[in-house]
């Protein structure tokens, strides 16, 4: 009898365990894909900068297929069919921006990373890619003539386990 109840002790102190570390475990997934979500959205608020304040894009100047053209790294044609150039390109280096690249923000104003404060940070800094588009609201398509600029910008974030990644979209307006 005293046999029968020390294996049913420790059967429940077995599945305590387990719930324990499941528990955990999810906790630090949700932490971690909060981390992930923030450092997107500070992407796309220095997306923002870039567009307004930085390059002060307007309508197609400097806008590519590949992403790349010199001054206007990030800044993408829409594609007429096929994926979407963010699908395409929002993780390559070479066409899409770093959070701070363009805006020149300095490392303290940066995500801070996993290789600086270990578990606290980013695995990478956030990107994002620039697309202007049409105005979804009124079915127009860009205007050129300095009365409506409408731009998709997409941004990547990254949490502490490289495998996280969030992706965020904003509809900018001007």
């Amino acid at each position: 009898m005293v046999l029968l109840f020390l294996v049913i002790l420790t059967l429940a102190g077995v599945a305590a365990s387990i719930s324990s570390r499941s528990s955990e475990l999810m906790a630090r997934n949700a932490r971690d894909e909060n981390i992930a979500l923030q450092a997107a959205e500070s992407a796309l608020r220095d997306a923002r900068n870039d567009i307004m304040k930085k390059r002060l894009l307007k309508g197609l100047t400097g806008a590519s297929d590949t992403c790349d053209t010199p001054g206007y790294k990030g800044y993408c044609t829409e594609p007429s069919s096929g994926q979407p150039r963010w699908q395409q390109y929002i993780e390559d280096p070479a066409r899409s921006v770093e959070l701070g690249e363009i805006t020149e923000l300095t490392a303290a104003q940066k995500m801070p990373t996993t290789a600086t404060v270990q578990s606290n940070g980013v695995w990478r800094q956030p990107r994002y890619i620039i697309e202007p588009t049409s105005d979804l609201n009124s079915g127009d398509d860009i205007k050129f003539n300095n009365i409506k600029y409408v731009f998709r910008v997409t941004a990547i974030g990254y949490g502490a386990n490289p495998t996280t990644r969030v992706i965020v979209q904003e509809v900018v307006r001007l």
